[in-house]
């Protein structure tokens, strides 16, 4: 199943040059607002932290995130997106949303209940 959802950003990766990575991390800062630092990104998705930081530097090379320091916190940094990233992201989560829908086409909204609660339950056993 991976191996497909990676598929389905396959013509934007070409087009764009992005990594899987950093898009997976331009999508976790879309999806996720309030879970916006390096740490938060590698510990929920569980990508390596240099990796991580490998993605964040390419992306803010390329201007489709900023660092800005937490208000309350200086030494924590937090990775908001761009205005120029905000096109290439909605068209991100486009595919994303097709995805989903691709995978969960055949299923009531009772059995998309049911899963979305299964998969909780595991997530958190995992957690």
């Amino acid at each position: 199943m991976k191996k497909t959802y990676e598929n389905s950003f396959r013509d934007v990766i070409n087009k764009t040059g992005l990594t899987q990575n950093e898009i997976d991390i331009l999508l976790f800062l879309r999806n996720n607002p309030s879970m916006d630092t390096a740490k938060e990104i590698s510990e929920c998705r569980a990508i390596s932290k240099s990796l991580v930081s490998k993605s964040v530097a390419n992306l803010l090379s390329r201007g489709l995130i900023n660092v800005v320091s937490d208000q309350s916190d200086r030494r924590i940094y937090r990775l908001k997106m761009t205005a120029e990233a905000a096109i290439l992201v909605e068209e991100l989560h486009q595919i994303q949303e097709r995805f989903k829908q691709k995978i969960t086409d055949d299923l009531t909204k009772e059995e998309i209940a049911v899963l979305s609660d299964l998969l909780g339950k595991i997530y958190r056993k995992l957690t």
